[in-house]
């Protein structure tokens, strides 16, 4: 299985960044904000629940510079990408990044996500 994180499975458009933020339902996870919203089926988006939950990721530049932000989102992708099993299918999650979460191990962004696994199947209904 490849490494990367495909493309079908980012949020990549403003208006879902947008509609997301303004509706989605909140989790905090210590360094992160988690977004959740079940993601709108019209037709012919019958492979939406096939591939899984759909992340995006926001680090403003509050967080630091390009190489603090670009760390964390790797760190945040890396551990969504390997842990899809907290997420349900067919919803849309953007993670707002916090300050100081470019010092984290992808081990405790791992574990900060998983804490929060419980919240998430809850808030995603």
């Amino acid at each position: 299985m490849s490494a990367c994180y495909p493309r079908e499975k980012r949020i990549r458009k403003r208006a879902d960044f947008v509609r997301i933020q303004s509706q989605g339902a909140r989790v905090n996870a210590g360094h992160f904000l988690l977004l959740l919203e079940k993601r709108s089926l019209g037709a012919g988006d019958a492979t939406a629940l096939k591939n899984g939950p759909r992340l995006g990721i926001v680090a403003s530049r509050k967080i630091g510079n390009a190489v603090v932000r670009n760390r964390a989102k790797r760190l945040l992708r890396e551990a969504f990408r390997t842990n899809q099993d907290i997420f349900p299918l067919g919803v849309d999650v953007v993670i707002i990044v916090r300050p100081s979460a470019h010092l984290l191990s992808l081990e405790s962004v791992t574990a900060e996500l998983r804490s929060v696994a419980k919240l998430i199947a809850r808030r995603a209904q």
